[in-house]
Formats: structure tokens, C-alpha cells, sequence
């Protein structure tokens, strides 16, 4: 389980937001992470956000807060700007922007998940080269990448898919309308079931400023609570599932990332 997103970068990023929008407020630091770090602690589980590196410049202390708590930091661009769509120059240069704001603050980014979830015409080399640990596209392909643990996340498991009209096709089978957290509960569950049943892997991904009511809170406890209580689950940190990997090498399989474009 991963969250993704803080503060206002994405709004800013997709236009939602007006640009000279006053910075530095968003309640999804001042409200919603420490809701969801105090979660998280209470469980003693460790995750990885993916936050835009924007963030080193307007909380700082938000990031520190994150590793302090003993998660991981993972790179989601500058502003969330899907990087499948930039020119090879332009995604070259928000790499280097981006890891340069990550070092500033002297911060380690121990895993990548490009804005959007997809690699497009990009070489692979350029998430490798970069040296992150292990990397998370949207897809279902778990394996080792060149000897890099690949853990993807299929676009059902999107807190976005169960909360908002638009992303509702992402589902398995597709909405239309929002379910809400119950809904959610109750996809993730049997999602669970599935994965066991075929022996494999899965990711569930969640977003910080969507998780903004007690309600939707709540319930990525209760999921959590339902994983550490049954038997058949191994529920871990994307650092810990990719330290196995490297670890087992005989054990998991050589795979190639295939892009998994959302079904919209």
C-alpha cells in the first residue's frame, strides 16, 4: 500500500487551480498526512509516498516529517506533469530538477512512479540509471527489471476509481458513479482474495489529498487491519517486498514493463 500526491502540485499542474493560487497551505499537510501518519503508526506499517518534488521547496518539514516516521520518499516529478507526454529533453531535465530538490534537503528518493503511471516512448534506463531501488508503473508485471524490483499497481486498486465519476471506468468490472469508501472495502477485499487464490502480488494505491474525510481514513485502516489479520497475506513495505526480490532472484521472475494505459 502507497500513497501518493501532497499539497497543492497536481491541482496547480492540471490548471485546477489558478497560478497565482497563495502556496504553502493545503490541508492535505496541515490536515490530512498527519491523520494519516498517526494511522500508520498506531499500526507500526512503513509505506513509500510518491510526492512531487515541488513539495521540497513549500514543505519541507512535511517531507522530513515522513522519513522521520520511518517511510519512504519515492519521485512523482516535479508537479505531477505526466512525464509519458514530455519530449526527451523535458523529461531528462525534470529528472535532474527533481533529484537536485530531493538532494537539497538531503533526502533520499528510494523508489520512482512517474506522474500518470506510464513509461511511454521513455527508455527504461533513464528510472535505472537514476538509481532508485525499485520502480512502480501501472501494469502487473512484478519481477526484476535488470536486477531492479519492479512493483506495479493495476489501475483497479486506485483510491481515485471508487471516489470521483471520472475514474470510475478504471474498475473491475467499470462504474460510472462514485461507491465511496464502503466500496472501496469491499472491491480491495475481494481483489485480495483473487491475488491469493493465484499466488501473486498486488499494490494498492491511495492519494493524500484524497483522503480527506474520517470516513476514507477509517477505512484504509480497516484494510490494513484485514490484511495483518489473515494468514494467507504477507502485507509489507514496497521496500521491504523489494528488498526480498533482490534478495531471491531465483525466485522471481525476469520481466519486461509493459505500459497498462487506464481504460477511460
Amino acid at each position: 500500500m502507497t500513497f501518493d500526491h501532497l499539497g497543492e502540485a497536481a491541482d496547480l499542474q492540471a490548471g485546477i487551480l489558478p497560478p497565482d493560487t497563495p502556496r504553502g497551505h493545503h490541508p492535505s499537510v496541515s490536515r490530512d498526512l498527519p491523520r494519516i501518519l498517526d494511522l500508520l503508526a498506531d499500526r507500526d506499517i512503513t509505506t513509500t509516498f510518491y510526492v512531487e518534488a515541488l513539495n521540497c521547496e513549500l514543505y519541507p518539514d512535511a517531507l522530513r516529517s515522513i522519513a522521520a516516521a520511518g517511510h519512504s520518499l519515492g519521485w512523482h516529478g516535479w508537479w505531477n506533469e505526466p512525464t509519458y507526454r514530455l519530449s526527451p529533453q523535458e523529461a531528462s531535465a525534470t529528472m535532474a530538477r527533481t533529484l537536485a530538490a530531493y538532494d537539497a534537503l538531503g533526502l533520499r528518493l528510494a523508489s520512482a512512479r512517474p506522474p500518470g503511471g506510464l513509461l511511454g516512448g521513455h527508455p527504461l534506463g533513464r528510472y535505472l540509471d537514476a538509481g532508485f531501488g525499485h520502480l512502480s508503473f501501472a501494469g502487473r508485471n512484478y519481477g526484476l527489471v535488470d536486477g531492479v524490483p519492479l512493483l506495479p499497481f493495476p489501475w483497479q486498486n486506485v483510491d481515485g476509481c471508487y471516489y470521483f465519476a471520472q475514474f470510475a471506468a478504471l474498475r473491475v468490472p467499470p462504474g460510472r458513479e462514485p461507491v465511496g469508501p464502503r466500496g472501496l472495502l469491499r472491491a480491495h477485499l475481494a481483489h485480495i482474495d483473487q491475488t491469493v487464490d493465484a499466488g501473486g502480488c498486488t499494490s494498492f494505491v491511495f492519494h493524500v489529498p484524497w483522503t480527506d474525510t474520517p470516513e476514507r481514513v477509517e477505512v484504509i485502516g480497516e484494510l490494513l487491519d484485514r490484511l495483518a489479520g489473515d494468514p494467507r497475506v504477507w502485507c509489507a513495505s514496497p521496500d521491504e517486498v523489494a528488498r526480498w526480490m533482490a534478495d531471491h532472484p531465483a525466485d522471481v521472475p525476469a520481466v519486461r514493463h509493459q505500459d497498462e494505459p487506464p481504460a477511460w
